[in-house]
């Protein structure tokens, strides 16, 4: 029998996601953090600052504009919640930009959600989620 719940979360390395990463890691369970190829140093580095191990903060690559967020569900244990905390809250980025990761990305995790049949499914958005507003 695994212990605590598994928790999927993307956006971990941003702002608000490194505040609930504090909270979470309290937590039973493992965390699996989606980060681009380039920010897997992120990941080792916020391990050794909330003194966690690679078996509880496991580094997931892939990025929120991909097909299921560029995952293979197959390579994941049964996750229990997905906290989806990835987007672009600049203002000043253009529409592309902000299309990709806030809507585009959101729909990928929705998707991916599913695919994992997650419990609940967890979401910190902008504005900018629901469309471009100039």
């Amino acid at each position: 029998m695994r212990g605590g719940m598994n928790y999927f979360v993307t956006g971990i390395t941003g702002f608000v996601g490194q505040q609930f990463l504090a909270s979470l890691s309290k937590r039973e369970g493992k965390i699996f953090a989606l980060v681009r190829p380039g920010s897997v140093k992120k990941i080792e580095k916020m391990r050794f600052e909330h003194g966690l191990s690679a078996d509880k903060l496991v580094a997931v690559t892939g990025d929120l504009g991909e097909k299921l967020c560029g995952v293979d569900p197959a390579q994941l244990d049964n996750v229990d919640h997905f906290y989806h905390l990835g987007a672009v809250y600049d203002l000043t980025a253009d529409q592309a930009q902000q299309k990709e990761a806030n809507v585009t990305g959101t729909k990928e995790a929705i998707a991916l959600a599913e695919k994992l049949n997650v419990k609940c499914f967890h979401h910190i958005s902008s504005i900018v989620a629901a469309g471009f507003y100039p």
